[in-house]
């Protein structure tokens, strides 16, 4: 009995290790280090990714291997730029430059050094535009054969 109980408490503890070694080196190396939070919630850090059209936030300081937030680009717009405020100064870095965003009817506050804020305001309008989205292959076809 007790060799089961040590074994699962093994397991356990290899799994939870596993998932921190993932964040740790996995996520971390390959995305963008900032601090985010849904708006008026507690500042969280975090590693950013970008694809075509989602933005992936996770949490510097969990252990799931799923996305904490994930935001769809056409569904994202910048609202404002701010500096931090004197009572964010424990939270947040010098330097650092918060973008106020809308997603979905959600507002989140981000983080940014330089290079970072840069990226993602890249990111963010080079979103074709959702007219060039409805665009299909028949309407385009019919317009390039009405043209000639």
């Amino acid at each position: 009995m007790l060799y089961l109980i040590f074994a699962i408490v093994s397991i356990v503890c290899f799994a939870v290790l596993a998932l921190a070694a993932w964040r740790f080196f996995v996520l971390r190396p390959h995305g963008i280090s900032v601090v985010m939070r849904t708006m008026n919630g507690p500042w969280r850090h975090g590693v950013i990714s970008y694809s075509d059209e989602l933005l992936k936030f996770y949490k510097l300081r969990s252990l799931s291997p799923r996305v904490d937030i994930q935001l769809v680009r056409n569904r994202t717009e910048l609202v404002g730029r701010r500096q931090r405020r004197d009572d964010e100064c424990s939270t947040l870095e010098d330097g650092l430059r918060i973008l106020a965003i809308k997603s979905n009817a959600k507002e989140y506050e981000i983080a940014f050094d330089l290079r970072g804020e840069t990226a993602f305001t890249s990111w963010l309008e080079s979103a074709p535009t959702a007219r060039a989205q409805r665009l299909d292959v028949r309407t385009a076809m019919k317009h390039l054969n009405q043209s000639h």
